[in-house]
């Protein structure tokens, strides 16, 4: 990165014009930063950019306290990206965070 700032947009923008040329669906499962969001949004006009996010200490917890980077830029970068809809996993099931994120792809929540 101190190198190439888009160094992981170049690469996933490959490998997405690669399958998307094969007519293979995908999920993008970790968009950190502003920069990402907007790439995505020049691809695929219709994307539902999802925030799933929860406490920093359940997110601790959740990692056996193993936590670190808090302060990278890919930590703290996607506070100014765009997002459609936002789930708080803080105090779900997962199976609460799953139906929660079909009902903000189907366009029924922004915010759960």
């Amino acid at each position: 990165r101190d190198v190439d700032l888009h160094i992981w947009l170049r690469i996933w923008s490959q490998g997405y014009s690669e399958l998307y040329e094969r007519g293979i669906p995908m999920v993008v499962d970790d968009v950190r930063l502003p920069s990402e969001v907007q790439i995505l949004r020049v691809l695929e006009p219709e994307i539902i950019v999802v925030r799933v996010h929860a406490d920093a200490e359940v997110r601790r917890e959740r990692r056996a306290g193993e936590f670190t980077g808090t302060g990278d830029i890919t930590e703290t970068g996607w506070e100014g990206a765009a997002f459609d809809a936002t789930i708080d996993t803080t105090a779900v099931t997962v199976q609460e965070a799953y139906a929660a994120l079909v009902a903000a792809i189907d366009g029924g929540s922004e915010n759960v």
